[in-house]
């Protein structure tokens, strides 16, 4: 094949029969020489040239695939008019050139020109051209790009080449040439002038209404011979040619064009309306309409100088926008002049009567001002204060006044008028004669903690005072008189005597004072007691025998013989007291035949101030002397069942007594877990099961699954085979964290036993384990047999309860606990938990109740600031929660620090109280591995005297209706009594109102015949009262 320069050289051989025939008619006489005569020809209408007639053209068609060239033998071409039979022969193509008419020559495919030329001895020569096609046996390969992305230009169309959709076509022999079109014709807007019918062209458009349409497609067609160029039809080489598919997304990324108008500058006080309004910006785009929006930002200071921004944009359809800004700038012009009185005037001088420092003195007048536009006028005012304590003149104080028009003051310039600055001093006069009045403080009895009865820190309520109906915020002294013996022991300022006070009562002086030096006082009465139970420690267990009386067999005990060495800080510990319950003179007890065996017993320790601590122990009751036996034929034998190592017996275990000729019976362990065997001395070996399936819950508590977590980490492992059988709670035989999550679900109420159905497992108490490690197992896998009953006598069980590693059961029963306070909170939603003291915390147990308005989400719960799952708490009808919260390590927790807080619902004004859910043990482990049970303390809750402190918040007199209104702050619904008294002592009004918990106004209304002058307002409720001094027009 060949492309278009192949036909160019026909043009060569064509300019001579050109130039003679442009002679004809010129020359009437030519002489020519040839073959060594003269010739002489006479003509106007011919001239000596030769005429050649090329073969017809010729197509040729290779049939061998994969060859791309052929040898063609090219016939002759016919001639006449030459002068002489002496004649040379050229037969060329752009491949070769024979020096004959016609013959053999070899050709690729592609479309070319052959010439024949004939020339004779004369000079004259002629030329013609014949057309050679070949063909290869395979047509080309096409290949496409998948897809284009074509970008409309900003005449709104696109016209691309057809080559730009091929991505590598190609063909055997080495040609390709590309047409394109579109598979659908577009609009007739959208067509190529040179192309009006959609045929393949060598270029394609695209326009604006390609744009939001789905993918277009096109046919590329790939030729193996050139098809020249233009538009083609589809039967043009016709099997020489082969498509492939293009689609074609079109694009418009131009925004559209925008122009906004020139900045301006205008002067303050310029109609910006008609400046803003005077010019619009000119818009367009390629292809979409254009919608014009705009934006005004106003940066104009205080003297109405500075920038309006207008900020323009022009959006079209497909979301393209452009933006442009037009500035407005506004220069100043300031007309303020306060040497005119038009424009300002001053405030003259004032006298007012109250108490010194709270007297408001906003009512003495500010300078009223007529300022423009165009003006920044401000005003400030600084007060020298002279005290005086003569004449009922409290102070005098000079105003001096400053009016500033900041759009002409100048710092850097003298402060005059002719620099926008104005100055006046005003004169305030202050009357005072009235001492300021204190709340009433009620008399306190105070509780203290001291280790060793020394004295402790009181804290005691603050003392206020108002001065005219305002809160004094100084001026406060007070005096204690130390057991009350009219001797001053302590004196400080402020206004709360807290401090170190030793047990005794105590009277306390509060001294307010104002400025005028008028001092008023108040005092009550602290009684300081020592609320610090004793700390008990008794026997825990003792026996004794019983011994015929003459009432029956019985022995008496008193609750003093169980005392070991029980102190107190303050009691002596031979003034110490004990008894058997709550009521202190139970201190004796006697123990008949019934209360043979173990008995369980409360000792109450009390001190002279009727603390009390408790202790449960314990007392044998035996019958040594058989002062209670009875004869018979039946043997009778004991199964004392005891908890763990410990003595103190389990009430409640079945014991079925089963025989080698399987005959069964069945006992129950007692109150001190004693229970009969009985059978005849004859009888056989007999197996016993023991079962009690109750109480799950009972001694378990997050400490154990501490311990258990230690010895699966390795950091302390058990010693005692009993810890083994009591972790492994699932009773396979393996300490793991199913066993954790057994307890924890049964310790937050998700599950209420065990899935084997076993709250205990018993032993003999001096059965040996083969193994530590494998004692569950050992244990597991044990019956309990006894031999036959020869005699009476007693089986010891241990009963080893399920998950109670700590002796939860027994562990605290004997010695005083340990405490720790938190806080709660209902805040913002949220029910929260406050450290009250720095704590080293490892793990924590709680389970608090809310009250009915109280309601508590399902979710969430933080603890420490980050969420908990739902596997670590339990919420129960939204008023009940557990939690159970075990860290890796030891957690610092600073005192007031957020330990946890749970979302509520529907919160009210009552929402303020939480207990311990009944049987439930709130506490927490610190780093020493040391329970510390909580005490709740609320963060909401004052004292009942603190709830009932109403607060004045403000006096305003009405003299227009004859009204006093007054705004009262109560922290609960109250009964408000309301006097007022003349300066002379009488009474002139009476009335009650009831606060309402929160803000109110309460008015009062006075009698037109009361004259103008002083009046003394007295505010009383149950919480406190207050007197408040009144200067009434």
């Amino acid at each position: 094949m060949t492309g278009i320069g192949s036909l160019e050289h026909v043009r060569k051989y064509s300019y001579f029969p050109f130039i003679l025939r442009q002679l004809s008619g010129v020359i009437s006489l030519i002489i020519l020489y040839c073959n060594s005569s003269l010739v002489v020809y006479a003509t106007t209408n011919s001239f000596c040239a030769i005429t050649v007639n090329a073969p017809a053209d010729l197509t040729v068609q290779i049939r061998n695939t994969g060859t791309c060239d052929t040898a063609i033998l090219l016939s002759p071409a016919t001639f006449s008019g030459n002068c002489s039979a002496n004649l040379t022969f050229e037969t060329r193509s752009i491949f070769n050139t024979l020096t004959s008419n016609g013959g053999l020559m070899r050709f690729p495919t592609g479309k070319y020109v052959v010439i024949y030329t004939i020339r004779d001895d004369c000079g004259m020569s002629g030329t013609d051209t014949m057309n050679v096609t070949v063909y290869d046996a395979l047509p080309p390969t096409p290949v496409c790009i998948p897809d284009l992305v074509v970008h409309l230009n900003n005449s709104g169309e696109a016209i691309i080449p057809a080559s730009v959709f091929n991505a590598a076509s190609h063909d055997n022999c080495g040609h390709v040439y590309f047409k394109i079109r579109r598979m659908i014709a577009p609009v007739s807007g959208c067509r190529l002038a040179a192309n009006p019918n959609n045929l393949f062209h060598d270029e394609v458009k695209f326009c604006c209404s390609d744009l939001n349409t789905d993918s277009l497609q096109l046919i590329l067609r790939v030729y193996d011979i050139y098809p020249g160029t233009g538009p083609v039809a589809d039967t043009v080489l016709r099997n020489h040619y082969a498509d492939c598919m293009v689609m074609v997304d079109v694009v418009d990324k131009l925004a559209p064009d925008l122009y906004c108008p020139a900045n301006v500058t205008v002067q303050c006080g310029q109609d910006l309306d008609s400046v803003l309004n005077s010019s619009r910006p000119q818009y367009s785009d390629n292809c979409s309409l254009v919608s014009l929006d705009s934006t005004i930002e106003y940066n104009l200071n205080g003297c109405g100088s500075g920038t309006i921004t207008r900020m323009y944009t022009a959006s079209e359809s497909n979301g393209l926008s452009s933006t442009c800004t037009q500035v407005i700038t506004v220069t100043p012009r300031p007309i303020f002049n306060g040497l005119d009185t038009n424009q300002l005037k001053w405030p003259s001088s004032k006298t007012f009567y109250g108490c010194g420092s709270t007297i408001d003195t906003s009512m003495a007048g500010v300078p009223k001002i007529n300022e423009y536009q165009c003006d920044l006028v401000t005003t400030s005012y600084e007060d020298d204060v002279y005290a005086f304590s003569m004449g009922g003149v409290c102070s005098k104080i000079i105003r001096h006044w400053k009016v500033v028009n900041w759009c002409v003051y100048n710092k850097n310039l003298a402060p005059i008028p002719t620099n926008g600055y104005y100055k006046y001093d005003q004169e305030i006069k202050l009357l005072d004669s009235v001492a300021p009045v204190l709340i009433v403080i009620p008399d306190i009895t105070a509780d203290i903690f001291s280790a060793d009865c020394s004295m402790e820190l009181v804290n005691i309520p603050s003392t206020s005072a108002t001065d005219c109906g305002a809160l004094l915020t100084s001026g406060y002294r007070f005096e204690i008189d130390l057991y009350n013996d009219g001797i001053i022991d302590r004196k400080g300022l402020g206004n709360n005597a807290s401090g170190l006070f030793p047990t005794g009562e105590h009277k306390i002086y509060y001294f307010a004072k104002d400025l005028c030096n008028k001092e008023g006082f108040s005092f009550f009465n602290l009684k300081v007691r020592d609320a610090k139970p004793p700390l008990a420690s008794v026997n825990y267990g003792l026996s004794t025998n019983l011994i015929q009386m003459d009432a029956g067999c019985m022995v008496s005990i008193a609750a003093s013989r169980f005392n070991v060495s029980s102190s107190d800080n303050c009691t002596p510990d031979d003034q110490l007291r004990f008894s058997f319950s709550i009521n202190i003179s139970d201190s004796l007890k006697t123990f008949t035949c019934a209360d043979s065996g173990v008995v369980q017993l409360p000792i109450y320790v009390w001190d002279l101030d009727s603390n009390y601590s408790i202790v449960n122990t314990y007392i044998v009751v035996g019958d040594n002397l058989n002062c209670c036996s009875t004869a018979g034929s039946i043997i009778t034998a004991h199964a004392n069942i005891s908890i763990g190592h410990s003595n103190l017996g389990l009430e409640g275990v079945r014991i079925k007594q089963i025989s080698q000729t399987n005959e069964e019976s069945e006992s129950i362990s007692n109150t001190n877990g004693i229970a009969e065997l009985s059978c005849d001395p004859k009888c056989n070996k007999y197996e016993l099961k023991f079962s009690k399936n109750d109480n799950f819950l009972l001694g378990i508590s997050t400490a154990d699954i501490i311990k258990i977590q230690k010895h699966i980490l390795g950091v302390k492992y058990f010693e005692d085979p009993f810890e083994y059988i009591a972790a492994d709670v699932d009773r396979n035989g393996r300490i793991s964290a199913s066993d954790i999550s057994a307890l924890r679900s049964l310790i937050l109420g998700k599950t209420k036993s065990f899935s084997h159905g076993l709250s205990y497992v018993f032993v003999e108490k001096d059965y040996i384990f083969h193994d530590l490690e494998s004692s569950s197992l050992d244990c597991k896998n044990h019956n309990v047999f006894i031999e036959p009953l020869k005699q009476a006598g007693t089986f010891n069980i241990s009963a080893i309860k399920l998950g109670d590693l700590e002796d939860g059961i027994t562990n605290s029963r004997a010695s005083s606990e340990s405490s720790v306070n938190l806080e709660y909170k209902v805040e913002d939603g949220w029910l929260s938990f406050y450290s009250d003291e720095s704590l080293e915390l490892q793990a924590a147990q709680i389970g608090v109740e809310t009250a009915n308005d109280c309601i508590l989400m399902d979710q969430p719960v933080y603890w420490l600031n980050e969420e908990m799952d739902v596997q670590f708490y339990s919420i129960n009808d939204h008023h009940s929660l557990k939690l159970v919260k075990i860290n890796q390590s030891s957690v610092s927790v600073s005192k007031g620090q957020l330990l946890c807080k749970i979302r509520m619902d529907n919160l009210s004004d009552n929402c303020l109280g939480i207990e311990n859910i009944a049987g439930f043990q709130s506490f927490i482990i610190d780093s020493y591995d040391q329970i510390r049970y909580i005490n709740w303390k609320s963060k909401n809750i004052i004292s009942d005297l603190e709830n009932q402190r109403f607060r004045v918040e403000g006096i305003q007199s009405d003299p227009f209706h004859g009204e006093l209104n007054i705004k009262i702050w109560s922290p609960s619904d109250q009964q408000l009594n309301t006097q007022l008294f003349n300066i002379e002592g009488k009474q002139i009004l009476t009335q009650k109102s009831l606060l309402r918990r929160g803000l109110q106004d309460i008015t009062i209304k006075r009698r037109e015949s009361e004259p103008d002058g002083f009046y003394f307002l007295h505010l009383d409720t149950k919480g406190n009262n207050e007197v408040i001094k009144l200067a009434l027009k």
